[in-house]
């Protein structure tokens, strides 16, 4: 959590908007560089910059709410188990999650993907659990509140989860009380509060910013039949090892009418719903549909139980507790064995780039990803990189004017500028990078 530098996208982004909240002091409005960016809501940034505030500025700080919302998670989907699956599927469901490696790789990354897990798994589940006590879910606004100021319109999948209630008698009852209605609508409000205030504070084009360039562009397109076959492909491809023995599990629990197939129903919907209407958005991604692995994962548990017991029960009790410690002890001896640490010289000569680089002066680039250099630039070393220049002697003229005379290349458009036969050095490397010093323009020969 804490030895290993975040990666550029979209993790030492994040991090660098929550570094800016904490040091404002600001709640909703999200900035990175100064500048109001309106990409995403700003709950989970929030909670990192508080984790900023309490253990200073730092990865393991940055790293820690998703590692806590995931292990919040992982206790989630056990008890959601319990209440439509059974125990023992609850228990087999719940190591297939921890096995599942998008799962665990998101589980210590800045993305939003586990946040919105654990609130829209929270709201499945104390709707589950309150129905002893109807008047408990108007605690609904909570977790449904914080889904949408966590993903913006994704936070309202909880709800499509809440469909499959409809299946159950049982499941139904609460709907026909004020008090989930209620929760509902200020779940609803409290997320509405993020438009609001930036309608507020900035005016209109920024909530147009968010929902017009954010969210209806990459949400209607024309649809075609190609489309039905991309989350599929998706699924096969991320969501082992568990979508597989889910989907069998799915057709298990609507077989054949009971208890089981009525509780179920609420994971049955949770999986299916966002798969049908995400494919119709523009934009298809394993990020959209990440929280779809809980149900996923208990319905894959619930075909273990079914049809291989004795090997549901060895994977519960000791080979997933036995992976699990393996990887643990693996990252702490060597992470480098099972994962790249791109931004590692990002990381370790942040005070030397600061010394080398003047402050409010963006350094000159020439390279063809720009974040992935000035995101951990801007987070690790607090320095703003220019965007690229278009050849490597426009590229040169920008270094010259540089305070610091800096120019930093992407290893692949090195060439460009040693074609130059300009005098450089080379100050710094990186895996992708170099950061050359050149000389100015008037400067005498060596």
């Amino acid at each position: 959590m804490g030895d290993l530098s975040l990666p550029s996208l979209e993790d030492a982004f994040y991090a660098r908007e929550a570094v800016e909240m904490e040091r404002a002091g600001r709640v909703y409005t999200v900035t990175w560089n100064g500048l109001p960016t309106h990409q995403h809501p700003p709950l989970h940034l929030w909670l990192v910059s508080r984790a900023f505030a309490v253990l200073g500025e730092r990865d393991f700080a940055a790293r820690l709410p998703t590692v806590g919302l995931a292990l919040g998670v992982l206790a989630l989907t056990w008890r959601i188990g319990v209440l439509t699956v059974g125990p023992t599927a609850a228990v087999v469901g719940t190591a297939c999650l921890l096995a599942t490696p998008i799962f665990a790789d998101n589980a210590r990354r800045l993305m939003m993907e586990v946040p919105l897990a654990f609130w829209v798994s929270a709201t499945v589940w104390l709707y589950l659990e309150a129905r002893a006590r109807p008047v408990w879910h108007l605690a609904l606004a909570v977790p449904l509140g914080a889904a949408i100021l966590t993903k913006s319109v994704l936070g309202l999948m909880p709800l499509l989860a809440l469909v499959g209630t409809l299946a159950s008698p049982e499941l139904r009852v609460p709907l026909r009380r004020p008090w989930v209605w209620i929760g509902v609508a200020l779940g609803l409000a409290i997320g509405a509060s993020w438009p609001l205030h930036q309608w507020w504070t900035q005016g209109p084009d920024a909530v147009a910013s968010h929902f017009l360039a954010h969210v209806a562009r990459r949400s209607t397109r024309s649809f075609g039949l190609g489309v039905l076959r991309e989350y599929p492909t998706i699924l096969l491809k991320f969501f082992q090892p568990i979508v597989l023995p889910g989907l069998v599990g799915l057709w298990l629990v609507l077989r054949k009418p009971g208890p089981r197939r009525e509780r179920g129903a609420v994971l049955c919907a949770w999986v299916a719903l966002p798969l049908v209407l995400y494919s119709l958005a523009a934009f298809r991604t394993p990020r959209f549909v990440f929280p779809i692995l809980p149900p996923l994962a208990l319905l894959c548990g619930h075909t273990l139980a079914t049809f291989v017991p004795r090997l549901a029960g060895l994977l519960a009790s000791i080979l997933v507790p036995a992976g699990v410690v393996a990887v643990g002890l693996a990252f702490w001896w060597n992470p480098l064995l099972l994962t790249r640490d791109a931004n590692a010289a990002f990381k370790a000569n942040a005070s030397t780039i600061r010394a080398l680089a003047p402050s409010g002066e963006s350094v000159p680039y020439l390279g063809n990803h720009y974040w992935a250099s000035a995101s951990p630039l801007l987070y690790y070393a607090e320095r703003h990189l220019a965007p690229s220049s278009r050849t490597g002697d426009a590229a040169i003229e920008a270094a010259r004017r540089h305070g610091g005379r800096l120019l930093l290349v992407t290893r692949r458009r090195l060439p460009e500028v040693a074609a130059l036969t300009v005098p450089q050095r080379v100050l710094l490397e990186g895996r992708d990078w170099v950061l050359l010093r050149v000389p100015r323009a008037d400067d005498p020969p060596a």
